[in-house]
């Protein structure tokens, strides 16, 4: 049986190719029985349990337990097992990387890796290997480039923006600030995004806090309520509460 996994690894998918061969325990083999061989794309040998010899280009590399190595396309190679007791797996990976290379992990894991493919072959779910794969892949990804970018989702840094500032003395010049934008668009923003103006949108969140204070500590006192959530004074806190309520009952 032979699957294909697509793995997302930072901003590139990378292609698994699994093959029969990808499963079961490798037995101690020497050429010609075992054959010398290359493939279309690069592929991953992993050593989790004794020892053996990969040997690539005429040039003989023993992979201890925990290790792996990374053989590139087209390149002729075979592996020869140590013993009967060798635990080995190998996955085909589409990485361009031009040279071999070897790196290792704990063997823990690469048992554990082994484990969740034996379970894959059976009942054809790969989904908790894409994990596995990502660790393994990664570690030979020196060509690919990992690019930030900033988050462009308006509607998500506004709210977080209310959610997580409210308690300070917060004006539209900060919000806009974040956006990156002037504070006439920042104003049109939080209009488009929450239906409110900004003022509208910093009572609301405060509001809101506040009611879960009060149900959270019913003794706690409301000039307290108040400056934690951004009110300097008592008062200041009541009539805005005061007139959110209101608006609260007339429109229900």
């Amino acid at each position: 049986m032979n699957y294909e996994v697509v793995v997302p690894i930072g901003n590139n998918k990378i292609k698994v190719f699994m093959q029969n061969g990808f499963i079961g325990r490798c037995e101690a083999k020497i050429p010609p029985n075992n054959i010398l061989h290359n493939h279309s794309f690069a592929e991953l040998h992993t050593v989790y349990n004794g020892s053996a010899t990969l040997i690539v280009n005429e040039q003989s590399h023993v992979l201890e337990s925990g290790d792996i190595a990374f053989v590139p396309r087209g390149q002729y190679h075979v592996v020869i097992t140590h013993s009967e007791e060798v635990l080995h797996r190998a996955f085909q990976v589409d990485l361009p990387n031009p040279e071999f290379e070897r790196s290792s992990v704990s063997p823990q894991i690469l048992g554990d890796f082994a484990k969740e493919a034996d379970l894959a072959f059976e009942n054809g779910n790969v989904l908790g290997l894409s994990t596995y794969f990502a660790l393994l892949i990664s570690r030979f990804m020196h060509t690919f480039v990992y690019k930030t970018q900033k988050v462009s989702d308006y509607s998500f840094l506004i709210n977080e923006f209310f959610a997580m500032n409210y308690k300070d003395d917060l004006r539209l010049s900060d919000l806009a600030e974040i956006l990156c934008v002037s504070e006439k668009q920042a104003e049109r923003l939080v209009v488009k995004y929450t239906g409110k103006t900004f003022v509208q949108m910093l009572t609301t969140v405060r509001i809101d806090a506040a009611k879960q204070l009060m149900m959270i500590y019913p003794s706690m006192p409301l000039s307290s309520i108040a400056q934690s959530v951004g009110y300097r004074s008592y008062s200041g806190f009541w009539k805005a509460y005061k007139r959110f309520e209101q608006k609260e009952e007339t429109t229900e």
